[in-house]
């Protein structure tokens, strides 16, 4: 199909073909795709979001982490904005030396610029339209990630995202140890329920929780190392 898209530039009226497309592809169509980008990024997604996804990658975040959000919300949007008005003020017919294009090449230019931006009103409106629920809720599912969004293994999903993924419990805490921890539990309430009641009245509650936590922490690092977390799902 290129193939035969690209015929036309092959004739005698092919550098004239190259200067329409010249002037109306390369120019504002890309500025509106980058802005309505950095807009999705910064204000829908979040700033935030983004540089956590950042230091998940690279371990750290950025340096001058005030700069970037300084520079994603409101540094780019206005620069892109600003360059969008000038091309549009500047805007004149195209012309090759004294040859001046006729008024129809110029409404086939903007058709063809307009063309990819119709891709994101046409997706977004479609996500909108296949959702489930009330409008409220279309809105809500459309605009935030589905829950298998987030780093590639599963593992760093359910740390980072255990609300949102089922299996983060499962993950983070072997069954081996969910079932012990449970019979352990179990017997100990049943064995020395009295003594303990006893024993917590007089001691701070701080430092039973710290005892309990203690010990379900031993546990777990006891079956930590048969527990492979990675091939989980």
């Amino acid at each position: 199909m290129f193939v035969i898209l690209s015929i036309p530039f092959c004739f005698s009226a092919g550098l004239y073909w190259l200067l329409l497309l010249a002037n109306f592809t390369v120019t504002w169509p890309l500025v509106v795709i980058a802005f309505l980008e950095c807009m999705a990024i910064s204000w829908v997604y979040g700033v935030d979001n983004l540089l956590d996804n950042i230091k998940w990658m690279a371990g750290s975040y950025p340096p001058f982490y005030i700069y970037w959000k300084i520079l994603w919300k409101f540094i780019c949007p206005m620069a892109y904005l600003s360059i969008l008005c000038f091309l549009w003020l500047d805007w004149h017919s195209v012309s090759y030396e004294s040859y001046i294009f006729p008024y129809w090449t110029s409404l086939l230019g903007w058709a063809i610029s307009v063309f990819p931006i119709l891709f994101v009103p046409v997706i977004a409106i479609a996500q909108l339209c296949t959702a489930d629920g009330s409008v409220t809720q279309r809105w809500a599912n459309v605009l935030n990630p589905d829950d298998s969004w987030g780093p590639a293994l599963a593992v760093h999903r359910a740390e980072h995202f255990p609300l949102q993924i089922p299996e983060a419990r499962r993950l983070l805490i072997p069954p081996e140890v969910e079932v012990l921890g449970c019979r352990t539990n179990v017997g100990e309430e049943k064995e020395t329920g009295t003594t303990e009641e006893t024993q917590n009245k007089q001691k701070p509650a701080g430092s039973v929780l710290f005892k309990k936590n203690r010990s379900r922490a031993t546990t777990f690092n006891n079956l930590h190392s048969t527990f492979e977390r990675e091939t989980a799902i």
